[in-house]
């Protein structure tokens, strides 16, 4: 198959870039409900190779769902293709008073096995 074909042929799933996380195999299909639902940000890149990179409010295609950033429309129930996002945004979500010591942010992964690694480093280097 020549570069030509290749070019022709329909993708079905892309590569999206943010900052350094890529997140591959997301369906073209759910890329318009990904943008309306604010999952995907016009900074954001999109790839079908992961070699060439364009940013989505550039993007022939995509460029025209960016035009009107002040809509209202926000479709929460849209999972994010970043996992950890939709777990920072139950977070946010969630209404918690500051003063409320029962409403603290949950502990990342790893927390206390990191925490302990680092107690283990701050000790070796005070001896």
């Amino acid at each position: 198959m020549n570069e030509s074909e290749n070019i022709n042929q329909p993708l079905y799933t892309v590569m999206i870039r943010r900052g350094s996380r890529v997140v591959k195999g997301i369906p073209t299909k759910m890329l318009v409900p990904y943008i309306e639902g604010k999952k995907l940000l016009r900074t954001d890149v999109i790839s079908g190779d992961g070699v060439k990179w364009t940013r989505l409010d550039e993007h022939f295609q995509l460029a025209k769902y960016f035009q009107n950033e002040t809509s209202p429309k926000v479709l929460r129930d849209a999972p994010s293709p970043f996992p950890q996002d939709d777990e920072a945004e139950l977070e946010e979500d969630a209404l918690c008073a500051p003063e409320d010591d029962d409403c603290l942010p949950a502990k990342p992964p790893q927390f206390d096995n990191q925490m302990a690694q680092l107690t283990d480093l701050l000790k070796d280097l005070n001896q």
